[in-house]
């Protein structure tokens, strides 16, 4: 192929897909007409305590005051929540005045703007993302001291199912000596069988063979409650009954009858401020008589689309532990951490 006829094709196929791509994005963008008259052309991306959050082509997200929006336009299907517990799927065809005409179902409603209490996309039938932190501290001088954490959390949905698991590694030592060698591993399945509720099974086992912890495992299951499950925020909490075995260091291994609960908590503060806190508590009802609560607290910020800065807080606390061992081991965190 002569070079002018190169050059020309390949021109050609830059312009046609950049052209593509254009039509693409302006046939998924909605618009938002407002009260002054003015019009914003971006993806409406949620409605959420009367603020609605944009997204447009040349700009990041922002919010805008729902009072101020006079009515919407977008092909897109969107879950919504009306302000009198209603829910429906609907378009959002248009409308004026603080008024808002939308078709569900093939049929057209008319409703006043501020009696939409919440709007999202429906939710993926498949959707998956993980997170891994690694935090380090490393002192010098009089004292020489090193802390090394690594935490990995994926979340798998596949439709009503749900597969949560996450793997962590900590370890600690000063003036040479190591103090902590904990490392972690759990799997939780729920099956939303009546949103917002839902059957939950749950496996983890652990060691720390500084603080005489051989290993610890433990199966349970129970039923949970989500308050909250949307892109913004995440409140599930869920009483578990199960079984439990370990085996500390000099000494026989046991195995216990057990009940918790489980909580998991994530809230979107800001556009790229998230805070997170999980944790889960078991007593032993047979057996050894012992109580475990392990948590953990923190903020991520979002650097960019793939990196974040982590901030986070480990508190672990066991009433009955071997003799010597303390009873409370907290960890503060601090690093980056990588989700996709």
């Amino acid at each position: 192929m002569p070079p002018s006829t190169r050059a020309f094709a390949l021109r050609f196929i830059s312009i046609f897909t950049s052209g593509l791509l254009l039509t693409a994005q302006s046939a998924d963008a909605g618009k938002l007409f407002m009260n002054n008259g003015d019009v914003i052309t971006a993806d409406i991306k949620k409605i959420w305590d009367e603020k609605v959050t944009l997204e447009p082509e040349y700009a990041d997200e922002f919010e805008i005051d729902l009072d101020a929006v006079s009515h919407f336009e977008s092909d897109r299907l969107f879950d919504i929540e009306f302000q009198d517990g209603r829910k429906a799927q609907a378009r959002l065809l248009g409308g004026g005045n603080g008024t808002q005409l939308l078709d569900i179902d093939g049929a057209t409603e008319e409703i006043p703007v501020m009696q939409l209490a919440e709007l999202e996309e429906p939710e993926k039938e498949f959707d998956w993302d993980t997170n891994i932190d690694a935090n380090s501290i490393v002192n010098t001088g009089n004292t020489d001291s090193a802390q090394a954490t690594l935490q990995f959390k994926t979340n798998l949905k596949l439709g009503d199912h749900r597969h949560l698991g996450s793997l962590s590694f900590s370890r600690d030592e000063q003036d040479g000596v190591r103090t902590k060698e904990q490392d972690r591993i759990s799997y939780a399945y729920n099956w939303s069988f009546r949103d917002p509720w839902v059957l939950a099974a749950n496996a983890s086992a652990e060691r720390d063979p500084i603080r005489e912890l051989e290993r610890r495992i433990s199966i349970g299951s129970g039923v949970g409650y989500n308050f909250w499950d949307d892109a913004a925020r995440f409140f599930q909490i869920q009483p578990i009954g199960g079984y439990q075995t370990e085996k500390f260091t000099g000494q026989p291994a046991s195995e216990s009858v057990i009940v918790g609960w489980i909580l998991h908590f994530r809230y979107r503060l800001i556009k790229d401020l998230t805070l997170f806190h999980d944790h889960d508590t078991t007593v032993n009802v047979s057996g050894r008589q012992n109580t475990v609560f392990q948590s953990q607290t923190g903020v991520r910020y979002e650097i960019t689309d793939l990196l974040y800065f982590n901030l986070q807080f480990d508190f672990d606390n066991e009433s009955n532990p071997p003799e010597g061992v303390k009873n409370t081991d907290s960890t503060t965190l601090l690093g980056l951490g990588l989700e996709f």
